[in-house]
């Protein structure tokens, strides 16, 4: 699949590549000597791999992306930029398609010219000798009609070819008549008609490419030559064969392609050169030789254009889990950083609820966070998204808040929106841990009453208030085997603060602003030529952790043209930092990190 941001640097790539391929191709029958007829079809097979180029080489795909998520646009520091050059990217499309249905249409008009000319048309009352002679040369037979519109003979059909002669075709002398219409005869018996048809296709689809244009005309003139040539070797005259095409020369002939006609107006000279000349054949072993270096030069051009100029597709994204936020914390949220589905947990079928508690600055990022229940497999996922969090602080002071992410595996892309999927599963159980003591069957009786209530956050902290004196505390399992959904609440002795994620402790969020201020070396990244060329700039944004020594341990991508990435990334990952201290140790940071890609003008 293609994105269309990526339809103008494929165009542009493509185009490279067909320069590339053309120009090796269109030198590569004079450097290796090849003759007429394999030069022909030499030239026939580059024409045809000009069209089929993207779907016989290998496409690029970005790395994937995390899952979509729906948010709020984080504040950013306001800076400076360059205005944009115009963008082509809307207008390279319509001209693409305006280009190929103006070749149609051109195309069409000669069909609609041929078909008038055949209708309007008199048959040849009888066949004069030569036309009888050079059916019998040929082994080919065709509709031999007079029309007053044309001035030199054409042929065009395939099932059932037909001839168009002059009025003045009655007055030419015997030899002229056998020249031409052996001449088109070979043209039936060769099908040349169906290949103009598919060589006039693929040029109006590559119509935007001169070498193209050129390479056709380049066939169109090597394909008279080959007819000239067996034309002359069965009339066995060559003085009437170029009068016949010096007369023809005289006439103004109207373009009707695809169809071949005697007189092809371009390479006269050349044509009436290459049936005087004398060229030796060659010999079975140099045309193979020849023919096996032209397809290999042709299969490394190939491959080298694919590396070089590569076609990008679409990135692929993680749509194989979903993780949803609990309505009430999206409400308060207003960067939600996407919780991305860890890959080990999605092999093994690991899903259920995560229960985290978030300690909110007062402008509204994370200071701290800890998971109080949730499958092991899922809680780092969480809990670095949670630390990433930008929540609406109004009251702009230090709060704790819980919140519950929702892993469900499922074939649709990540979603936030509710309507889909309940946010809440039902509570189908309530153990009370014998560690309780005596409080044990009190505590069954009061909870009772929450069974088969919604798991929700208020329930949970409800629940929470009334086991937290006797010194409990709450947590949900989840049975994925369950076909209901339910979650089972163990009420148990309370953890020690920090105890059940260790590494939040030593892993800290800063802003990204904040951050830059302690950059001490960075690696500036190199533009990608595509981007360059197709005139994309603009930020790639990453979350970015730093390990205790300042170095880049992990990245993330938010954001950015999918072009601009992977030189991003590659530049980030030589960026260090100076390093962060919280009570005199050396801690992670967490934090945000814009890579600007931007054109001089």
């Amino acid at each position: 699949m293609i994105d269309a941001s990526l339809l103008l640097p494929n165009l542009m790539a493509f185009l490279a590549q067909l320069t590339v391929l053309l120009a090796a191709g269109l030198a590569l029958p004079r450097i290796l000597g090849l003759r007429l007829r394999p030069r022909l079809l030499f030239d026939q097979c580059l024409l045809g791999a000009c069209i089929l180029l993207p779907l016989i080489e290998p496409w690029q795909r970005p790395a994937p992306l995390s899952m979509p998520v729906a948010v709020a646009p984080r504040p950013a520091a306001s800076a400076e930029q360059a205005p944009p050059p115009f963008d082509f990217q809307p207008v390279a499309f319509p001209v693409l398609a305006c280009g190929f249905l103006v070749r149609l249409g051109w195309l069409a008009a000669g069909f609609i010219r041929l078909s008038r000319y055949r209708r309007s048309a008199i048959p040849l009352a009888s066949l004069p000798d030569p036309v009888l002679l050079a059916q019998a040369r040929t082994g080919a037979s065709a509709r031999w009609l007079v029309a007053g519109a044309v001035t030199g003979p054409v042929t065009f059909g395939f099932t059932d070819p037909v001839v168009l002669l002059p009025p003045r075709f009655h007055a030419m002398d015997p030899a002229a008549q056998s020249a031409i219409a052996t001449h088109e005869l070979l043209h039936i018996r060769r099908a040349d008609w169906f290949a103009g048809v598919l060589e006039e296709l693929i040029a109006a689809a590559l119509w935007f490419h001169p070498l193209v244009w050129w390479l056709q005309q380049r066939i169109r003139l090597t394909r008279e030559e080959v007819v000239d040539r067996e034309a002359v070797r069965l009339t066995a005259s060559v003085d009437s064969y170029v009068s016949a095409l010096l007369e023809s020369a005289s006439a103004s002939i109207p373009d009707l392609a695809p169809a071949p006609t005697f007189f092809f107006r371009r390479g006269l000279a050349r044509r009436i050169r290459s049936l005087y000349q004398e060229v030796p054949a060659m010999s079975p072993v140099r045309l193979f030789a020849s023919c096996s270096l032209a397809v290999a030069a042709l299969a490394v051009a190939v491959s080298l254009t694919a590396v070089r100029f590569p076609l990008m597709a679409a990135p692929q994204l993680n749509d194989r889990g979903v993780a949803r936020v609990d309505d009430r914390t999206r409400s308060d949220l207003e960067y939600q950083h996407p919780v991305t589905y860890p890959m080990a947990a999605r092999r093994d079928h690991v899903e259920g609820l995560v229960t985290l508690e978030a300690v909110v600055n007062p402008d509204g990022t994370v200071a701290d966070a800890r998971v109080i229940d949730g499958p092991e497999p899922l809680r780092r996922a969480a809990l670095e998204a949670v630390l990433q969090w930008l929540f609406v602080n109004e009251q702009k002071v230090r709060r704790t808040v819980q919140t519950t992410i929702d892993f469900h595996l499922a074939s649709a892309p990540a979603t936030v929106s509710s309507a889909a999927r309940p946010a809440f599963r039902r509570i189908g159980a309530i153990h009370v841990s014998p560690e309780s003591g005596r409080a044990r069957q009190a505590l069954e009786a009061r909870l009772e009453p929450y069974r088969d209530q919604m798991a929700s956050t208020e329930i949970i902290h409800e629940i929470g208030r009334i086991v937290q004196p006797f010194g409990l505390s709450v947590a949900m399992a989840t049975h994925p085997q369950d076909g209901d959904g339910a979650v089972t609440l163990e009420i148990g002795p309370a953890a020690a603060p920090g105890s059940e994620e260790p590494a939040a402790a030593t892993r800290i969020r800063v802003g990204g602003n904040r951050q830059a201020t302690k950059l001490r070396n960075k690696v500036p990244p190199v533009y990608p030529p595509l981007a360059r060329a197709a005139a994309i700039q603009g930020s790639v944004q990453f979350t970015v952790t730093l390990a205790a020594d300042g170095s880049v341990k992990g990245i993330q991508l938010i954001s950015g043209h999918p072009l601009l990435v992977q030189a991003a990334q590659e530049a980030l990952t030589q960026w260090t930092y100076e390093p962060t201290y919280l009570n005199g140790n050396p801690v992670e940071v967490i934090t945000r990190v814009d890579v600007n890609f931007t054109l001089s003008k």
